[in-house]
């Protein structure tokens, strides 16, 4: 049986980032999709893009569009989109971010997605973006329990689908405003949900914002690890070794960001 497929985006109508997801995914999306969900921040946003959709139908020709809207928060945004979608999988693409232009990988990853069986999550590659400069890849195929699954979930969320059938069961933690998508695979993977790793790329990740802030992401990371590790000894190991490995890439990371700008300026 074919397997359908809704993307979900979130943001602002009137944001540059916005614009940049439509205007660069929207063929992939009517290629890829079934439907496009797109969660704004307020209902005069909502009512905006609904003329710009009659405007500009070249957009959404073989798609069905859902949209709403919420001022509570990005997780909250999250579980009011899932609620909107009625077919198998999900994939979350924020403002800003947008698919790779390659309509060959598309077929593959679209086939791959309709023969996966007895699969929860279905984890693809993105690509790391800043100012049209690529900065690195995600490493989800990197098996190294120190920097890996399942206690890092270092899952690119823009490249995941997740199948309805999970989020009917759990959704995004509400009180997390930058790492919710980590608290949502760890939550998965102790869990016992299944996970499926692919190594194409499908999407760019545009560096920035507020998911990206290394320092609240960290600590919602380690109040993830304490709410849901149970054993003390596993969780001692995780929130202070284990996390002190994470933190330690991720400045390296940000420094090298830093020193891209700083050439991109």
């Amino acid at each position: 049986m074919r397997k359908k497929i809704s993307i979900i985006t979130l943001g602002s109508y009137y944001s540059e980032d916005f614009m940049i997801t439509l205007k660069k995914s929207y063929k992939i999306v009517n290629q890829l999709a079934s439907e496009w969900i797109f969660v704004f921040m307020n209902e005069d946003e909502v009512n905006t893009f609904n003329f710009f959709r009659k405007e500009y139908p070249k957009y959404f020709k073989n798609i069905r569009i859902k949209s709403s809207y919420c001022s509570l928060g990005i997780s909250k945004s999250m579980n009011i989109g899932i609620d909107l979608v009625e077919f198998d999988w999900i994939l979350m693409l924020h403002s800003g971010d947008f698919f790779i232009n390659d309509f060959l990988t598309i077929k593959k990853i679209k086939k791959l997605i309709s023969s996966s069986k007895n699969v929860d999550i279905i984890v693809f590659g993105s690509i790391y973006y800043n100012k049209n400069k690529e900065l690195g890849r995600s490493s989800h195929l990197n098996r190294n329990f120190l920097n890996k699954l399942p206690y890092e979930m270092s899952i690119p969320h823009q490249s995941t689908f997740v199948s309805k059938e999970l989020y009917s069961k759990m959704n995004y933690s509400e009180d997390f405003s930058s790492a919710m998508d980590y608290d949502f695979f760890l939550r998965s993977k102790i869990s016992g949900y299944k996970f499926l790793f692919s190594p194409y790329y499908l999407t760019i990740f545009s560096l920035g914002g507020k998911s990206s802030n290394l320092d609240v992401g960290l600590l919602e990371i380690k109040r993830s690890l304490k709410r849901n590790i149970k054993n003390r000894l596993l969780r001692f190991y995780l929130t202070r070794i284990n996390l002190k490995l994470i933190i330690l890439k991720k400045i390296l990371f940000k420094a090298f960001y830093k020193d891209w700008n700083i050439k991109l300026k």
